[in-house]
């Protein structure tokens, strides 16, 4: 509870004040009441309230002698001024003396809660922040501690000498002749870093709580030493040679990381480096916990990693780029969504295998991946503009914290953008299928081409003929032929027109050729079949 003292020369003006304010839902007690500035500064040296709400003029001393005398004797309480007074420069000089606010009479109810909420806000973080200048105060007094410490983590870095490593030895008191060494790092898992410079002090202290918590576990069951090494929590374990190994790191850290979270309600990360049979070699196993530190992202369960969590590589970079070449040129441009979506699906766990343990690798495949997806909509003749700002892309498939997350973030992306393109095909389909259609009619005695007709509806080459065999129910080289087959029809029983002569108003170059043609599609050929019709009449 936050201890509030009331002072003013004004009972009526107290006994208003407790009414207005609800303290019990602000956690406040008030701890003192008095009506005039020298027994308000008694008050205050005796009770050590962390606010008080005065009175600005009163009789003995002034509000501002208050103030200043709590200045003087660097005392905790923060003050907020009330005052009957509308003049500036008492505000003024109240607020220069560090008051929290001043709030002039009549009281109004909202005003002075915002006051007082301003206050608690200013008083809590204060406390917090002198919480870990004690921690820290008391962690930091024992030079010899330092001193050692400062020696361990040499040796986690592989650069101790012989002597060191003897007042190592005799420090821990431990009998390295019968022992098997091996680092665990705890990070604590956050979205800012934890450093005293980011401000963050409920951070900061919930770091500094859980270090000492993991530290007093280990000392109890005497499992090893504990130090911070770069924002991480760091230990240096020892255990009899012959126990079991397996069963002792899984028993005793799962239980750890159980009491972390369900106390402190703070997610951790805990690997375990190579067992090591010299101490000395220590800084082999820090260097593989910090590597499986690293593999958390990968790994679905956030469990305890150890090195036997690394994965042996199947594919290759090769393989990844042919398979990836597949699924945009091939698959792609069908536009079926249950097949593309399985289909990232798989190029996103070949990236998994390939990029395991390596983060940045990761998601530099998975831009690859989205950037070549892009380029081929694009050829196909639809504008991505998620597409455009680039940065912004890769700062959202950057900012998830697993490959898991990555991957549903992928795929889920594709499949809104894909399912926005199928709709937009639908849409424009009667439209584009009438131009092509037009085009055809209007073209069909030239030199119709599928090139030509792609661009007309937009879309790459590849794609239009997927899409106009979709739509029409037949390819568009054929679709073209029937035209021409058509109209040759037409002039053939209309007009007088030579087999040539109907050939070159078709749009066929040889005769021979056209009539090869046209007996295919009506089973005889051109004079063959007008006779035919011209005899039934």
């Amino acid at each position: 509870m936050i201890k509030v003292l009331l002072a003013d020369d004004e009972p009526l003006i107290i006994r208003g004040v407790r009414k207005l304010v609800n303290w019990n839902r602000l956690g406040i007690e008030i701890v003192g009441e008095c009506f005039d500035g020298t027994e308000a500064l008694n008050l205050i040296l005796n009770k050590s309230p962390d606010l008080a709400i005065i009175d600005i003029c009163m009789p003995g001393l002034s509000g501002l002698e208050v103030l200043q005398q709590i200045g003087k004797r660097q005392l905790v309480t923060k003050v907020i001024f009330i005052s009957a007074h509308h003049n500036f420069s008492y505000a003024k000089s109240a607020l220069s003396l560090g008051a929290v606010e001043y709030i002039l009479k009549p009281i109004d109810v909202k005003i002075i809660d915002m006051a007082i909420k301003k206050a608690i806000s200013i008083i809590r973080n204060e406390q917090k922040q002198n919480k870990i200048s004690e921690y820290m105060s008391a962690y930091g007094k024992n030079e010899n501690r330092l001193s050692y410490e400062s020696s361990i983590l040499s040796l986690f870095e592989g650069s101790v000498d012989e002597v060191i490593l003897q007042n190592i030895i005799e420090y821990l008191k431990i009998d390295i002749s019968n022992k098997i060494f091996f680092s665990v790092v705890i990070r604590i898992n956050r979205r800012q870093a934890y450093s005293q410079s980011s401000g963050n002090t409920k951070e900061q202290l919930k770091r500094y709580v859980v270090f000492d918590m993991i530290k007093q576990y280990i000392t109890k069951n005497n499992l090893g030493y504990v130090f911070i090494k770069e924002n991480n929590i760091c230990i240096l374990n020892y255990q009899d040679v012959g126990e079991n190994y397996i069963d002792y790191f899984t028993k005793i850290y799962k239980q750890l990381k159980i009491e972390i979270e369900k106390n402190y309600n703070q997610s951790v990360t805990i690997s375990v480096g190579k067992i090591v049979l010299n101490i000395k070699d220590i800084s082999i196993s820090y260097r593989t916990a910090l590597e499986a530190l690293e593999l958390k992202y990968f790994l679905d369960k956030n469990d305890i990693i150890t090195e036997q969590s690394f994965h042996t590589q199947v594919y290759d970079t090769d393989f990844f780029n042919r398979e990836m070449k597949n699924v945009v040129n091939n698959v792609l441009p069908t536009f079926n969504l249950y097949e593309i979506n399985s289909k990232i699906d798989y190029l996103m766990n070949i990236v998994w295998d390939i990029t395991f343990g390596r983060r940045e690798a990761c998601i530099s495949y998975c831009f690859l991946l989205i950037s070549d997806l892009h380029r081929q909509l694009r050829n196909i003749g639809f504008e991505i503009n998620e597409f455009k700002n680039r940065k912004s892309l890769f700062n959202d498939i950057s900012t998830v914290d697993s490959f898991r997350s990555l991957k549903k973030v992928t795929t889920e992306y594709f499949t809104k953008l894909l399912k926005n393109i199928v709709v937009d095909i639908k849409e424009k389909k009667p439209f584009v299928i009438s131009k092509i259609k037009q085009y055809v009619e209007q073209n069909y005695h030239a030199n119709v081409t599928l090139e030509e007709a792609s661009k007309i509806a937009c879309m790459s080459p590849s794609y239009f003929s997927r899409f106009f065999k979709k739509y029409m129910g037949t390819n568009f080289i054929k679709y073209v032929t029937g035209v021409k087959m058509e109209n040759s029809l037409r002039i053939l029983l209309n007009t007088d027109c030579l087999t040539y002569e109907i050939a070159d108003r078709v749009g066929y170059q040889s005769a021979r050729h056209f009539s090869d043609m046209f007996k295919k599609y009506y089973g005889k050929n051109p004079m063959d079949y007008k006779k035919q019709i011209f005899e039934k009449i």
